[in-house]
């Protein structure tokens, strides 16, 4: 059944659409399929899109995972009476109707994602690194390591250990060196970049008082050479106005947009017990931050390849949200 979008939530999506920097859609004379209990001018100022709220069954779930056309989603289910390291592989619709289940056998996931094309699920199992076809058949041991990430020509990929993540070429050469405190990477559409934050920590042996910890994105080289900040922030902010301090964290994942040009990311602020949510945008050209302030618990999951289809959760629920061209149709 279908259900209205919250009030709340789709101020979040107009604060996400306009931070991110998409030119803003004629509303088409119809209302969304999901119409919003909005005011007529709000609804006049948001750009057109339609969400739908993906419905799982009952049982204990991994964060969905966007298809990079946006049109499938790939989890891990478990029996909540079952073994505890026994998932199953399931390919859905963006709906969350089923559509298979994959790979015939159980893992014991650590993580997952989609490979080098929209045929092929990469799964993470302990050391272990395996690719799933999506149409069936019998998955294939790749290689050793954790959590990997495909760049978009398929020649690179990366994978974090212990205290780092190194960088690996199809052939299973190791081309870099380990990045301390690197989480999270994520391939520019170009294939040509790697961004990933970073937290600074205190040296050994520094006082306290003498040392500020720090949020970092850094940018590093597909190739080599020496990673260079894009962005940094001190985790502790005071706001001279108030006279008070902030504690912030994150982006723990960052994400491309479409031409390469900038970075989108979830920052948390803690402040007297309450938390907030901002959506910023980082223009690596100019280097400008545009940002927009979110209420409430939410989490950016993935997002296809154009950046017009998202996969959000807000307060438990989950989303898929598909922004509309000028036209005022939505893409397929």
């Amino acid at each position: 059944m279908q259900r209205t979008l919250p009030r709340k939530a789709g101020i979040l999506l107009f604060l996400l659409g306009s931070a991110v920097g998409w030119p803003a859609a004629a509303v088409p004379m119809q209302p969304p399929r999901h119409p919003l209990a909005l005011t007529d001018a709000l609804r006049r100022a948001l750009p057109a899109f339609t969400a739908a709220e993906v419905h799982l069954a009952d049982g204990e779930w991994t964060d969905p995972v966007c298809s990079l056309d946006g049109r499938r989603l790939v989890v891990a289910y478990r029996d909540p009476d079952g073994p505890p390291a026994s998932w199953q592989l399931l390919l859905l619709q963006a709906s969350g109707q089923q559509i298979r289940v994959l790979a015939g056998r159980t893992f014991a996931v650590t993580d997952l994602a989609w490979g080098r094309s929209p045929t092929e699920v990469v799964v993470a199992e302990g050391n272990a690194i395996w690719s799933v076809p999506t149409h069936g058949g019998t998955p294939k041991w790749t290689s050793l390591g954790d959590v990997p990430l495909w760049s978009p020509d398929g020649s690179l990929y990366v994978l974090p250990v212990e205290d780092g993540f190194r960088r690996f070429t199809a052939t299973r050469r190791a081309v870099g060196t380990i990045l301390h405190g690197a989480r999270m990477p994520s391939w520019s559409p170009s294939g040509q970049w790697l961004a990933y934050p970073q937290a600074r920590m205190k040296p050994a042996g520094l006082p306290d008082e003498q040392f500020s910890p720090t949020c970092e994105i850094r940018l590093l080289e597909a190739r080599g050479r020496t990673p260079r900040i894009a962005w940094s922030w001190p985790a502790w902010k005071r706001e001279q106005q108030r006279r008070r301090w902030a504690r912030a964290s994150g982006p723990h994942q960052v994400f491309w947009t479409a031409d390469g040009q900038s970075l989108v990311g979830l920052i948390e602020v803690r402040e007297r017990g309450h938390r907030l949510h901002y959506l910023r945008r980082w223009d690596l050209g100019a280097n400008a931050i545009h940002l927009a302030p979110v209420d409430g618990g939410a989490a950016l999951l993935s997002a296809s390849r154009d950046w017009r289809t998202w996969l959000v959760r807000l307060e438990g629920r989950l989303w898929l949200l598909r922004f509309l061209p000028p036209r005022g149709r939505a893409r397929r």
